[in-house]
């Protein structure tokens, strides 16, 4: 016989209500037992919440504490590469800043022979 699990740790692995489970349960969505006034549900494999890698997510509301400080960490990390990228971002807006204020001040470091364009050359202006 399978082993059941209770409708609080079945909410935390589905990620949803105890509320929910217990509906799903009335509505025979979800596999389980009665016993002594207390549900005990059943997952099957196919009821499991899958990531995209293959493995089960669990929604674990008893580690809300470490499950934060992972997320305030990421949030960090991400401020860090975000200021990193800006810190880029402003140098390369330097360089082309200097490099078309030489082109403005008609400085002969130009790379490229200007020359006239179609319309000019088609009609001699």
């Amino acid at each position: 016989m399978q082993e059941g699990i209770s409708v609080r740790e079945a909410a935390a692995i589905l990620g949803t209500t105890e509320r929910a489970v217990r509906f799903r349960l009335q509505r025979k969505t979800l596999s389980g037992q009665r016993v002594d006034g207390k549900w005990w549900v059943y997952l099957a494999e196919g009821e499991l919440p899958h990531t995209d890698n293959g493995t089960v997510t669990v929604q674990d509301t008893r580690n809300i504490p470490e499950w934060f400080s992972v997320v305030v960490q990421r949030s960090l990390d991400q401020a860090e590469e975000i200021g990193r990228l800006k810190a880029i971002i402003d140098e390369k807006d330097r360089a082309i800043a200097s490099l078309t204020s030489a082109l403005d001040g008609g400085d002969s470091t130009y790379p490229f022979e200007t020359r006239p364009g179609f319309w000019s050359w088609l009609f001699g202006r």
